[in-house]
């Protein structure tokens, strides 16, 4: 999006699919950026599909790496939200000669093991076609307690449905 000589790439979070956004997804994505277009040409940037088993980070970041290199010339800035940031500490350790900003948003420096455990449920909870539980378990982590915690089980499992099941 957008006209501007400056590049922000955004690097995109988990995603269930490795397809362009739409729908809901787009519309947010479109809000969050609108602000930055007046700087800005703004692309928001998927992880390729299938990936290999073995396939961490790093190996993204090369991905990554040569994308910026080859389709936007180099030295541009980057974002990344959650999974995203994640994604962003490695392609800024990695090529520092590419990045010329680095922004970081709610993202940690590596997953616990409940958190893999939490995504790894997830993907295979939506792989059975179960969007409502793949959706319930990034809730888990939260560790809410008394009438939240009943609100967001009951909720949750809804609106997952609604999100997911339109992908």
């Amino acid at each position: 999006m957008g006209y501007k000589s400056k590049i922000l790439v955004n690097i995109e979070a988990l995603a269930f699919k490795h397809e362009p956004e739409s729908g809901f997804e787009l519309k947010r994505f479109i809000k969050s950026v609108e602000p930055l277009l007046d700087t800005y040409t703004v692309y928001l940037i998927g992880r390729k599909p299938n990936l290999p088993s073995g396939y961490y980070f790093d190996k993204m970041a090369d991905d990554y790496a040569e994308m910026i290199r080859t389709e936007l010339g180099g030295s541009v800035d980057i974002m990344g939200i959650s999974t995203g940031g994640q994604l962003c500490h490695y392609v800024a350790e990695k090529y520092p000669d590419l990045i010329r900003k680095n922004v970081i948003i709610s993202a940690a420096y590596r997953l616990s093991e409940g958190g893999l455990e939490n995504e790894g449920n997830a993907a295979k909870y939506y792989k059975q076609g179960k969007y409502g539980k793949a959706m319930s378990e990034f809730t888990r982590i939260l560790d809410l307690t008394g009438a939240l915690r009943i609100f967001m089980n009951i909720i949750t499992p809804i609106i997952g449905r609604m999100m997911l099941g339109n992908l």
